[in-house]
């Protein structure tokens, strides 16, 4: 919070762009702990900032992590919608590894709901965005390897979640903390 009154004391009040970003890092950093009401917050006090015709990349990274909320609340109905509207917005703009990340969130909430907006070929598109990449073990991508991970396990394929989750871990540990949120996830699933 200080971090946050502080940016907002350093900024012009009309500097709209840059506050969003400020309340989107917040955000982020209070979803990581699990303060999911002022996450929300923020990220509609950001997006409130940018304008529904502003930069689309960002409202389309807001749009996830307002999913990510929703899912993590338990309502993979309302975050399905949400993580649509993301990869609508972001198109492939947005950084490889967050695109990937919604992709398999979007098929992860698909899985655990049936909504209008899911794409029949999620989990396989989802699965395919990520290891298409290149560099797809780099720890940018661990937070799409466990929801890959969690749609194997739901499905019945432990063995592919263990050596997707093990490939991950191994990879990402040396170059995250150890209470880095995702990196913590990945160990738990």
């Amino acid at each position: 919070d200080h971090a946050l009154r502080t940016t907002n004391a350093l900024l012009k009040p009309d500097d709209s762009a840059w506050i969003a970003r400020a309340l989107r890092l917040h955000a982020q950093m209070e979803r990581d702990i699990v303060d999911l009401d002022a996450a929300r917050r923020d990220l509609q006090q950001a997006n409130e900032k940018i304008g529904e015709n502003g930069d689309a990349v960002a409202l389309g990274v807001d749009d996830a992590m307002l999913g990510d909320i929703e899912f993590l609340q338990g309502d993979a109905a309302k975050a399905a919608p949400m993580f649509v509207r993301s990869l609508e917005r972001m198109g492939h703009a947005a950084q490889a590894f967050v695109r990937a990340r919604v992709l398999a969130m979007l098929a992860l909430a698909c899985q655990a709901s049936s909504v209008a907006q899911c794409p029949a070929n999620a989990f396989a598109t989802a699965r395919h965005a990520l290891d298409a990449q290149a560099n797809r073990w780099s720890p940018s991508f661990l937070a799409a390897h466990v929801a890959v991970a969690r749609m194997d396990l739901n499905a019945g394929n432990a063995a592919a979640a263990i050596d997707r989750l093990q490939q991950a871990i191994k990879s990402a540990a040396s170059e995250m903390e150890p209470s880095q949120i995702d990196l913590l996830a990945a160990r738990a699933w």
